[in-house]
């Protein structure tokens, strides 16, 4: 870590503690979702770059395509409405769980025409 005002990162080091790659970083930067700089010939991630990668990362969690995360005001979204989102995602997840369940244990028409028709919303809604 780079010591300043505040504490910075390489996208190396980044990668390190993370996993994610130097390249995936420069990606995202590229498009603008980060706004990294050069320090001594390196980029370097501040802690407002971690709280954005966060974010990116938190919306692809719930299937947000990078397009759409680009329109997205980033800086200003709050994390609880992306929080939010993820868990609106989870209880249908836990609802089409349950409809599984229940198709299975009953195989009928109705309760599988249900669970398609549930399962098919929930693609356009979090997959599209």
């Amino acid at each position: 870590m780079l010591e300043g005002v505040y504490p910075i990162y390489t996208t190396g080091q980044l990668e390190r503690e993370t996993g994610i790659t130097e390249r995936t970083i420069a990606y995202y930067n590229s498009l603008g979702l980060l706004s990294l700089e050069k320090m001594h010939g390196k980029m370097i991630v501040t802690d407002e770059d971690l709280r954005l990668l966060v974010k990116i990362f938190l919306m692809k969690i719930t299937h947000t395509k990078l397009k759409d995360i680009r329109r997205a005001d980033l800086e200003h979204k709050p994390f609880a409405a992306i929080i939010r989102q993820m868990e609106t995602m989870n209880e249908q997840v836990f609802h089409l769980s349950s409809g599984m369940e229940r198709c299975g244990e009953r195989p009928g028409f109705g309760d599988c025409f249900r669970l398609l028709r549930e399962a098919n919303h929930y693609m356009k809604t979090f997959m599209s």
